[in-house]
């Protein structure tokens, strides 16, 4: 979308393999000029391939080869300008982190005190290079210039332990699964490994047609019997869709779901509580302690005008001995918690998993307006975009959320609002074409974030 100034996309815009298309950079024709004097810009890492090879030190040439590869671009951009604000994303040691973590860490259940140095290194190399790279902007500030550094989470290991959150709601009486049969059961594989194949081996471009042709359907109804088959519906009345990234319980809800069968109102509230009070009594079979460190209803989390899209349920998940749990479908398992071998924890799916986010990220402010020495003790995320409009002498939008951080300020003007625009999400663009939406998938899946 047109801005005043330039914009590049990050990972989730439909370049091919972490590469950016024109329609991913503000203006256009920007990325035909960074081609020719720089070379081109990936968006982001792909290094899945070699995770799933066991090629770890290949993985950290081309984390380090991006971190570069952007170092570049951004320094090239933030040299044409006396810019107002300028921001750069480096995405690669939260992929260092999923990837390397249990080198790095001694205590972890899954560390291999046999894996090479550079691979028990990577992390401190990651952050070496990126710290490298902050200095050469430092370099470039200008005196009255403000820096903020943020993470978006921070980051811990993954333990041996791995959740099955749908057994252990079959377990509480809340989901019902299908008695399946051989054939059921042969189809199942079968259909697994035709996904894992052509995920494997099938260029992108063959992908990408069949998510835009009539096959399409096809696709979507194989991905869903391998995510929901084994659900018997009618005696269903919570899931989850087990994915790490998104801790969450969904209700079968009548009228919404295809086979709802939760009652809207009265007899919803009531699955609901029931859900978090038997989610706060879920123990550890081995260390009798909690698994769930809270669960809250949308409503508690989320406001505006689309909380209606939200799960009904978020859950945190408590950590095991300082560890996450891992995940995975309950197909794969029979218990709701499961001790993994060493050969599960390290085979494809379980490798690239062995560190994951932390709520806890880093903030660090620097410059004239910054207050030097201060401990900041109740940031927020959200925090961040009404400090720097107000460090801009930007009115800040009345319905936004967050605060300024005057405390980390040294400036004494008034923190000024403005009544919000209703109308500014006019005039963006559509969402994204099949295959648009199939390139940021493949770019995903390169990250390791989808199968």
């Amino acid at each position: 979308d047109p801005i005043n100034g330039v914009m590049i996309c990050g990972f989730e815009s439909p370049g091919a393999g972490g590469a950016v298309d024109e329609n991913a950079v503000y203006p256009p024709e920007l990325l035909a000029e960074l081609h020719q004097q720089l070379g081109g810009y990936r968006a982001s890492a792909q290094i899945k391939k070699e995770v799933e090879q066991n090629n770890l030190t290949r993985a950290l040439d081309k984390i380090l080869d991006t971190i570069e590869s952007k170092a570049r671009v951004a320094l090239y951009l933030f040299e044409k300008e006396d810019w107002d604000c300028f921001m750069v994303l480096f995405g690669e040691s939260d992929l260092t982190g999923h990837y390397f973590w249990r080198y790095h860490d001694p205590r972890s259940p899954r560390y291999d005190p046999a894996a090479p140095d550079q691979w028990k290194n990577a992390l401190r190399t990651v952050y070496e290079k990126l710290d490298e790279v902050l200095g050469r902007f430092i370099a470039r500030l200008a005196p009255h210039a403000s820096l903020v550094i943020m993470s978006d989470h921070g980051f811990g290991g993954t333990g041996n332990k791995v959740l099955h959150i749908n057994r252990w709601l079959e377990q509480e009486g809340f989901l019902a699964f299908r008695r399946r049969g051989v054939m059921q059961r042969v189809q199942t594989a079968a259909l697994n490994a035709a996904k894992i194949a052509a995920l494997t081996f099938l260029p992108a471009w063959v992908r990408r047609e069949l998510l835009r042709r009539r096959s399409k359907e096809l696709v979507n109804r194989a991905e869903s019997f391998l995510r929901f088959g084994d659900i018997a519906w009618a005696r269903t009345q919570a899931y989850a869709e087990e994915n790490p990234y998104h801790p969450a319980i969904w209700l079968n809800v009548k009228g919404r779901e295809p086979q709802g069968v939760v009652e809207p109102g009265e007899e919803y509230e009531q699955v609901r509580s029931q859900l978090i009070e038997r989610l706060r009594a879920w123990r550890d079979p081995q260390s009798g302690a909690p698994i769930v460190e809270a669960a809250w209803r949308r409503e508690e989390v989320y406001h505006g005008d689309c909380v209606e899209r939200a799960p009904d349920l978020i859950v945190k998940w408590a950590l095991d001995g300082g560890y996450n749990y891992a995940y995975r479908p309950s197909r794969q398992g029979k218990l709701p918690v499961e001790t993994l071998s060493a050969a599960e924890l390290n085979g494809v799916g379980f490798r690239n998993k062995n560190g994951n986010h932390r709520d806890d990220g880093i903030l660090i402010m620097a410059g004239a307006a910054v207050r030097k020495g201060e401990t900041l003790t109740s940031a927020n995320i959200v925090d961040l975009a009404p400090t720097i409009l107000h460090l801009l002498d930007v009115p800040i939008p009345d319905d936004m959320d967050g605060r300024v951080l005057t405390e980390a300020l040294t400036t004494t003007k008034d923190v000024t609002t403005i009544k919000a625009d209703e109308s500014t999400d006019e005039g963006f663009a559509e969402a994204y074409t099949a295959e648009e939406s199939e390139k940021v998938k493949e770019t995903l899946r390169g990250l390791g974030y989808i199968d």
